[in-house]
């Protein structure tokens, strides 16, 4: 399994249209739809299955999990993990126009 340094290199090797934000703590980027096999290969390398995905409804653990990142939605993917007292997530938010979508990873305290 990857640690979580080795996670943000590998999702940094995948083509993108713009990087927000690049730090250890949160990495924000948008991708095209065409990029989102590869992104979401490499993001269950590290977590697993998805804990929400793009289908389904937010379960009541998905919607904690998410809540202090700015919660999560039909339409959207979460993937969660806690590991050594910190929350690792990683949000998959659609844009409307059906191409792009905005990738959000947080590393941060656990949700209580």
């Amino acid at each position: 399994m990857m640690n979580y340094p080795e996670l943000l290199q590998a999702i940094k090797k995948i083509r993108c249209e713009e990087v927000r934000v690049d730090s250890d703590e949160f990495y924000e980027m948008v991708i095209r739809k065409d990029s989102l096999k590869e992104l979401s290969d490499v993001l269950g390398q590290y977590f697993g299955p998805p804990l929400k995905t793009a289908e389904a409804q937010p379960s009541r653990e998905a919607s904690k999990a998410a809540e202090p990142y700015g919660g999560i939605w039909k339409g959207q993917t979460l993937y969660y993990l806690e590991h050594d007292r910190q929350a690792h997530v990683a949000m998959l938010w659609p844009w409307s126009d059906g191409v792009t979508i905005t990738l959000k990873m947080i590393q941060g305290r656990k949700a209580k």
